[in-house]
């Protein structure tokens, strides 16, 4: 936005005046172009996985949690709803160990 007020008060700012070994110009340019990259990779609303690219991921957490608490049968209050938190992760991890730990 500062190049555009620049280039709105006077047009040759933008090619005279440099910065690194480019001009002004170059700047707004590579810009323009990271912004039109950018927004083309944000998903569509006619996408048909438009819904799972703006899942709320601390809700999935706590859902996945709750799914590992069906097959293990143990879910503290204090995880519920929680599965977001580094306090409830360390908790996890202590009780529930990688497989690969048990061959290193």
């Amino acid at each position: 936005t500062l190049l555009l007020v620049f280039a709105a008060i006077n047009d040759a700012i933008l090619l005279h005046v440099k910065v690194g070994n480019w001009n002004l110009l170059w700047y707004a340019g590579v810009m323009g172009a990271s912004f039109s990259i950018g927004k083309a990779l944000l998903p569509k609303s006619n996408n048909p996985y438009y819904c799972r690219s703006r899942r709320n991921m601390m809700n999935d957490m706590s859902v996945e949690l709750e799914k590992v608490a069906s097959h293990t049968h143990f879910l503290p209050d204090s995880w519920r709803g929680k599965g977001w938190d580094d306090k409830t992760k360390k908790e996890f991890s202590a009780m529930f160990q990688y497989k690969a730990n048990h061959f290193a």
